[in-house]
């Protein structure tokens, strides 16, 4: 995705684990995109957190702390 300048490479997981071999898709588009971009992986867990360097967070988090507020319903 790329939004302002910024490329982003955004993985979506449907478990409530994160692990380091979750992230070859989001390693892949490094190596085949040749340009600097942010990584980000989402899952089903409650924390975010970072694994092997990347982050790694919770689609709740996103919903709770970005999107509603975004969206004006807090």
């Amino acid at each position: 995705m790329e939004a302002d300048r910024e490329v982003w490479a955004i993985e979506l997981k449907a478990s409530r684990q994160a692990h380091p071999s979750d992230l070859r898709g989001l390693r892949s588009f490094a190596d085949f995109a040749g340009k600097k971009h942010r990584s980000l992986l989402l899952y089903l867990g409650n924390e975010p957190r970072r694994i092997d360097g990347l982050m790694a967070t919770a689609l709740t988090y996103i919903l709770f702390f970005v999107a509603i507020p975004l969206w004006g319903l807090v």
